[in-house]
């Protein structure tokens, strides 16, 4: 997403084919919170 926001082209790749069903997916910790506040 940085990259993104400076102006690089990005790709985010998945090594799964699919994605994983876990609870603790469901959920934003304090830090990532942060993160996307920084981001916009």
């Amino acid at each position: 997403m940085h990259a993104a926001l400076a102006g690089l082209e990005a790709v985010v790749v998945e090594p799964r084919t699919a994605p994983v069903d876990k609870a603790c997916g469901e959920g934003v910790m304090p830090g990532g919170v942060v993160a996307l506040r920084t981001l916009g």
